[in-house]
């Protein structure tokens, strides 16, 4: 089964990284990049092409 690619978009970098820690757990998941600006988000969807923003 194919993990569900995601990008996580907040300026809160300790939220981030519980995001982070609590995804890697998980496996049909998988955190593709982290956004902490809208500019960066626009950017990563282009180039990551995740199935969730979040």
């Amino acid at each position: 089964m194919a993990k569900i690619r995601i990008v996580l978009a907040d300026d809160n970098r300790e939220f981030c990284e519980t995001v982070r820690e609590f995804i890697s757990r998980q496996s049909d998941l998988e955190l593709v990049a982290v956004a902490q600006n809208g500019v960066e988000v626009l950017e990563l969807l282009g180039q990551q092409k995740p199935d969730v923003l979040t």
